[in-house]
């Protein structure tokens, strides 16, 4: 490209400046709101969640009011999240994708004057806009790659904490050793308890039914 007509080459990639910061920008800007979205989807999980449960409970209460109301305070913070998600996407990501529009623009204005004023080929005008099209191209999905980068970055993290999180059990397997002796011993009991309350149930019935069948 500076071989072409170099203060045409260095004017057509002014707005790349303009574009990795506005890119920045939106990354700084999207992965609070992509936590927060996925914060505000759980809660709203867990609200319906334990209303499907807990029905019964609900309605033994007379508490159906208060679950909606709670359900409705729950949509109602995860509604402005994803809108303000949204005003974001919206604002950065048509100024990001039409920067690098605005070089093609300069690149066809200037150089058709060059071309006309006879300083520059057809040809070479042709080719120049092509370059710049390469090179431009990764610049125009790079905010829509960053805000992805970013929801994926929210999305792993709370996947990992509910990974990183120490089981209970093992936490008192560290401050008592004994305590897992005991839950092993309670499981075989209730165990060998069912087969033993199973194994005579059986026996039960087969004499019944030996017995009637003499009958």
């Amino acid at each position: 490209m500076l071989s072409v007509h170099v203060f045409l080459a260095l004017s057509s990639m002014i707005a790349i400046p303009l574009v990795f910061a506005l890119s920045v920008k939106l990354r700084q800007l999207t992965f609070p709101l992509s936590w927060l979205t996925q914060a505000r989807q759980a809660d709203v999980a867990v609200i319906v969640d334990e209303n499907i449960n807990g029905q019964r409970i609900i309605k033994s209460f007379a508490q159906e009011l208060m679950q909606v109301n709670l359900l409705a305070k729950a949509a109602k913070k995860l509604q402005w999240v994803q809108v303000r998600s949204v005003d974001v996407s919206a604002f950065y990501n048509p100024l990001i994708e039409n920067l690098s529009v605005l070089g093609s623009v300069f690149v066809w204005v200037y150089g058709g004057w060059l071309v006309i004023e006879g300083e520059l080929a057809l040809g070479s005008l042709v080719a120049f806009n092509m370059y710049l099209m390469m090179i431009q191209m990764p610049f125009r999905f790079l905010g829509w790659m960053l805000m992805l980068e970013q929801r994926a970055k929210a999305s792993a993290g709370r996947i990992f904490e509910i990974l990183d999180e120490k089981s209970e059990l093992l936490q008192d397997k560290d401050q008592d050793p004994t305590n897992l002796i005991y839950i092993s011993l309670a499981i075989l009991i209730v165990a060998a308890a069912t087969v033993i309350i199973r194994f005579r149930n059986s026996k039960i019935l087969k004499l019944d039914i030996s017995r009637s069948n003499e009958l």
